[in-house]
């Protein structure tokens, strides 16, 4: 799927590749390169593999582009049975903002983590490199633009069903790798597992699982990636 993709330069920033095309059309471009990608470091991540999908000329500032900057033709119409909420400028604006927020902790991800792991490298060279990159992680959280950065206990609680998915998704990914950095041992360089840490991590990606269940009932069971992800953290923070 990646290799495809980028056949299709969905790896490129559509600013680039398609300048004069609409709003709509660079965010469909976005959306499935950000998730082809996502779902390869994923894959990476799962098996300590290489990610494939690591050449890119996508940055954060990709995701900012605003409906008046071209005057490209008006788009044909959207059958009716489209999903609608994707026109709409507000719900646009937020989807961008949390696709860029993925996209963020899955390049964090691939060159951090994915990238040492496959070829049987640790992923901590020695403390300060652990420290080094347990602040950078937690300073991209940061950066995601609001409501995403957001730490409160009852951040999930959010009136719009759509952004408490997306808030519970982006949580539950970020604290994944959290997790994997902080448990991570190096005995030739003094690089000890952050028992703590690690635990306290895995809470985190945990609650998010929790907080699906709880708020989606049922629903939550189509998010086969969520669970599958909330197990592995739950087994690898019991062991």
């Amino acid at each position: 799927m990646a290799r495809s993709s980028q056949v299709l330069q969905l790896n490129r920033d559509p600013r680039t590749v398609i300048p004069e095309s609409s709003p709509y059309e660079k965010m469909m471009r976005l959306m499935l390169w950000t998730m082809i990608m996502f779902q390869d470091t994923g894959v990476a991540l799962f098996l300590k593999l290489p990610p494939t999908s690591i050449i890119t000329d996508i940055t954060p500032d990709s995701f900012l582009f605003t409906d008046d900057e071209h005057h490209a033709p008006t788009p044909a119409p959207i059958p009716p049975d489209f999903p609608v909420p994707l026109l709409d400028p507000k719900t646009r604006k937020v989807d961008l903002a949390f696709l860029q927020c993925v996209w963020k902790i899955g390049v964090f991800t691939q060159q951090s983590i994915c990238v040492p792991r496959s070829v049987g490298e640790h992923i901590c060279k020695s403390p300060q490199h652990r420290l080094h990159l347990v602040k950078s992680y937690r300073t991209l959280w940061h950066t995601f633009p609001a409501p995403f950065n957001s730490q409160h206990s009852e951040r999930f609680m959010h009136d719009d069903p759509r952004i408490a998915k997306q808030l519970i998704y982006l949580s539950n990914n970020f604290y994944h790798p959290m997790m994997l950095i902080l448990s991570d041992t190096n005995e030739a360089y003094g690089v000890e597992m952050d028992i703590f840490g690690t635990l306290e991590a895995a809470h985190e990606a945990l609650s998010a699982f929790f907080a699906m269940h709880e708020m989606f009932g049922s629903e939550s069971n189509g998010f086969w990636a969520l669970q599958h992800r909330s197990f592995e953290v739950a087994v690898s923070g019991t062991y």
